[in-house]
Formats: C-alpha cells, structure tokens, sequence
C-alpha cells in the first residue's frame, strides 16, 4: 500500500511541476502592418515589451507586415499590457568605420520613424490569448 501512496504522490508532485512554470508565461500571437505616413514602412524594427518580461520583435517585411517572436520556437508576446518601439535605425556594420574608429555617418540605416514611437514611445497595446492584429499607423509629423 506504501508503494502506491508513494507512486501517486510522485504522480501528483510531477504533474503539479509539469503544468506551471516550464512552459513559460502566457503569449498572444501578435501580426500586423507598419505604416508611416500611409505607407508600408519596411525593415523596421517592432519590440513589444510587456511592464515585466522579456520583450518580444520582429522585423517587418517590404509590405510593412510582421509578426512578433517570443524566443526560440516561441511565436507571439506575453499577454497584457505592451509598451510598442518602432525603429528603422541600423548602426554601420563593421569596418563601417572612419580611420578614427567612429561611426561611418555615410554607413548604417538613419531612423526614419520619430522618437514618440521609439526612444520615447507613446504607443502601447493589449495583447489578448490566441491571435491578436495590431496594426500601427505611425505619422512622420
């Protein structure tokens, strides 16, 4: 009888184990389009970060669309409240460089998108569970 109280016991522990924390936190499937000005804004970076967690991004295709990335195999980002960055700007790449070992001002991608969607970014959206379409319509002025 001691045998069988042991083996539910480890049955009961595991599953309990199992089905929280390994998994990970609730995600939302997030994919939408960029536009700025009305029109599709490629090669932008998207970065939803939640108020505690890891950020999820994505980077948009030549039509302005994305869809957002978790981690690994991991398809979406963490259900509630996200604070939303949109980014153009890409730093030179190596040996984009002057002789002096600064940044190349000719080299790189120049940020298009202004600050209130970036550095200093207004945007924020709800992340529900399952499939969300987030469409951000960014003005230049």
């Amino acid at each position: 009888m001691r045998c069988c109280a042991t083996g539910l016991s480890c049955v009961l522990l595991f599953g309990a184990l199992g089905c929280g924390g390994s998994d990970g936190p609730e995600l939302g499937r997030v994919e939408g389009t960029v536009t700025l000005d009305g029109k599709p804004l490629p090669a932008a970076e998207v970065t939803f970060k939640p108020i505690k967690g890891r950020p999820a991004q994505a980077t948009t295709n030549e039509e302005g669309h994305y869809e957002l990335v978790y981690g690994p195999g991991k398809q979406g980002a963490m259900v509630g409240e996200n604070k939303i960055s949109v980014s153009t700007r890409k730093p030179p790449e190596q040996g984009e460089t002057l002789d002096d070992g600064r940044p190349n001002p000719d080299k790189g991608v120049p940020e298009l998108v202004p600050a209130k969607y970036n550095e200093e970014t207004t945007l924020k959206r709800d992340v529900k569970p399952g499939s969300n379409t987030i469409d951000l319509e960014l003005q230049s002025k």
